[in-house]
């Protein structure tokens, strides 16, 4: 029989060669083990995230999110769900009662989708596809033929896949790519009207169809903005401050106030639209590009002017690249980049930038804006404005908000202004 050779290992003990082999396995087989059990260890904490996220997070991302902030309140979707907070006085956070405001996020309706907010008129467009809108009616809204507000929704239209509020007029998208315009006729932003309001304004009580193929939809104060599939951008409205985007209007009121009546063509492969709330307009093209035009003498176009007087853009200026959404407030505008990043720029009435300086001061005493888009903060995948305030998610499904508190439109339980972007929570009711 042959002899089995020995040897010392390192420690000390003899170890014969067969013997060495079967401990070699072992310790194989041992480690393929770890590496199977590490792995099922990190599948369920992935899992464990996950779910942590979808309960105390963000929105499920099959159920879709959205935020929206209309001049004083502040709209939010939470799996399905819809939240409000900030101004009441017309019963736009449709909680049953017009009262003065509310300061943290109160549920408003379940089964959302997507959500507008005007003035002081909020939309929203359920799983199915049905417009619902409450709030302000004193242009006709709200659609139901009268012009009494409503502090809860009222159904106005199905098969709704879009929707924007200006100030007294709405446009909404059907899912065959009709868009259809209601509300406050003036300017002929809507085409035509079949009613007049107790201050004699010329309205359109219900939904009338005034184009066909539409892609996305935005409206101003007095402005209407359509982006049609092809990626083409129509505007029309008031436009005395150039915030239509045409070098000339093709009328003028009896107060030589010039407006666009009928839709005029501003841009082409345009991805979405953001009318401002009152003079100014974003637009963001297929490959990234952001342009504004209209009144800058708040910084809100985002191009320097030459001085605070040369205030004007009639026609739309270059202004960031890279981007992949855009909201213009009252006299700000946000940009969001692909990479997460989000800039800021125009008023810091209201510390509705998002930063602790701005670059600019006018001849006014303690009036300072940003003249040129700046960075507020990185993660960001969902953003909104309002007229002075404004509201974020992360990627993490974080919701932060900063800008005009007074009316508790921040949701974080005060009332004072915040001027760098602050965390807020949603407790379910």
């Amino acid at each position: 029989m042959a002899r089995t050779k020995v040897k010392e290992t390192k420690n000390g003990l003899r170890v014969t060669k067969g013997n060495k082999k079967k401990e070699q396995f072992r310790e194989a087989h041992y480690r393929e083990r770890r590496r199977v059990l590490i792995s099922v260890l990190a599948v369920i904490a992935i899992a464990c995230i996950g779910i942590l996220y979808y309960l105390f997070g963000g929105a499920s991302a099959k159920e879709g999110t959205s935020l929206a902030c209309g001049q004083q309140f502040s709209m939010i979707i939470q799996r399905g769900t819809l939240y409000t907070c900030g101004m009441n006085k017309s019963g736009q956070l449709g909680t049953g009662q017009a009262d003065d405001c509310y300061n943290i996020p109160v549920k408003t309706m379940e089964d959302v989708k997507t959500a507008a907010a005007g003035y002081d008129t909020a939309f929203a467009i359920t799983k199915d596809g049905t417009l619902y809108g409450w709030g302000g009616n004193k242009y006709g809204q709200l659609a139901d033929g009268t012009f009494d507000n409503a502090d809860t929704p009222v159904e106005i239209m199905s098969d709704v896949t879009a929707v924007a509020a200006g100030n007294g007029h709405v446009l909404a998208i059907t899912a065959d790519g009709s868009v259809y315009s209601w509300g406050d006729n003036s300017y002929n932003l809507i085409g035509q009207s079949d009613c007049e309001n107790a201050d004699g304004v010329p309205c359109q009580s219900k939904p009338v169809k005034i184009m066909d193929h539409g892609a996305d939809v935005s409206a101003g104060e007095q402005t209407s903005f359509v982006v049609t599939e092809d990626g083409t951008l129509y505007g029309w409205g008031l436009n005395q401050n150039g915030q239509i985007g045409v070098a000339e209007a093709d009328s003028k009121s009896d107060e030589k106030v010039p407006y666009q009546s009928e839709p005029a063509e501003i841009l082409t492969d345009v991805k979405k639209v953001s009318a401002g709330r009152y003079s100014h307009t974003l637009a963001l093209t297929t490959d990234g590009t952001v342009y504004a035009w209209g009144n800058n003498l708040s910084g809100a176009v985002g191009a320097q002017s030459k001085s605070d007087g040369d205030t004007v853009y009639a026609e739309p200026v270059k202004v960031l690249d890279g981007c992949v959404d855009i909201s213009a407030g009252s006299s700000h505008s946000l940009a969001l980049k692909s990479n997460g990043e989000l800039y800021a720029w125009g008023s810091q009435l209201n510390l509705q930038i998002g930063v602790e300086n701005v670059d600019h001061q006018t001849n006014l005493d303690d009036y300072y804006y940003q003249s040129r888009p700046v960075k507020v903060c990185s993660g960001v995948s969902q953003m909104a404005t309002g007229g002075m305030h404004n509201i974020l998610r992360t990627r993490h499904g974080l919701l932060k908000t900063w800008g005009s508190n007074t009316l508790g439109q921040c949701g974080n339980h005060s009332f004072d202004n915040v001027q760098l972007p602050e965390q807020i929570n949603i407790t379910a009711s």
